[in-house]
């Protein structure tokens, strides 16, 4: 007697949103796609460069952490940006937190004026959405911190 091994192949049916996202239940997929969430990320799906997760880009970070690297060129794409991140944010929409939207529409009108790229983050299962910021702004943040402290060298 001898022992063989053999492969068992498995199909099953997944349905894809219009942004990309699957579903096992074709009704949850239909919901979705019809959703404020499903239709803003469709229309986002159309200014996306590249995904990556945040560990794989920057060598540190949650592998669970999606960022996407957007080429926002016009105010419809700020809108869209703009809707989907308040959508995600529920709790900006206090007073209180106001700083944090015009941060956001302050980056997004820097990447279309300097035609940069914007990185934002998504979370786990795309439960959030949060801003890095542009290259260049982030470049610029770098620069700045790795520039040694005046008050050092004078002592």
């Amino acid at each position: 007697m001898k022992t063989i091994q053999k492969e068992r192949v498995s199909h099953y049916e997944m349905y894809i949103a219009n942004d990309g996202t699957e579903f096992d239940d074709r009704d949850e997929c239909k919901k979705y796609d019809e959703s404020a969430a499903g239709v803003l990320s469709a229309m986002l799906q159309k200014i996306v460069v590249k995904e990556s997760n945040e560990e794989r880009l920057f060598d540190f970070g949650c592998s669970d952490n999606l960022v996407q690297v957007l080429a926002p060129t016009s105010e419809e794409d700020k809108k869209t940006i703009l809707q989907l991140y308040l959508l995600k944010n529920s709790l900006l929409d206090d007073e209180e937190c106001n700083h944090y939207v015009e941060r956001a529409s302050k980056l997004i009108d820097r990447a279309i004026k300097e035609k940069d790229y914007l990185l934002v983050g998504r979370g786990y299962d795309w439960d959030g959405f949060w801003f890095y910021g542009t290259r260049h702004s982030m470049q610029e943040q770098l620069d700045f911190f790795c520039k040694p402290d005046e008050n050092k060298e004078n002592a």
